[in-house]
């Protein structure tokens, strides 16, 4: 499933499907925030809360998401700019 194929609303699909996904694994999300980042040729959605990066999920060829372990440096550094 391509962002044509999402539609218009492809981010904010995005950010629901993948906060559907955090809720499944059991994680409790309370104050989450989702972000679509595009990195290279990669797209990511990352959900932080207040303090910290609490999950990170690449968006696939065909539009799937899959959990990564440990979010890409790149994307670290990008929310420790932000901070100072």
């Amino acid at each position: 499933m391509s962002d044509r194929q999402l539609g218009e609303n492809a981010e904010a699909r995005l950010d629901s499907r993948a906060m559907a996904a955090w809720n499944r694994a059991g994680n409790m999300a309370r104050d989450v925030e989702a972000d679509v980042v595009t990195r290279g040729k990669f797209k990511y959605v990352v959900l932080r809360d207040s303090h910290r990066v609490v999950a990170v999920y690449r968006v696939r060829n065909n539009g799937f998401l899959r959990a990564l372990r440990r979010p890409p440096k790149a994307l670290l550094a990008d929310k420790k700019e932000k901070t100072q």
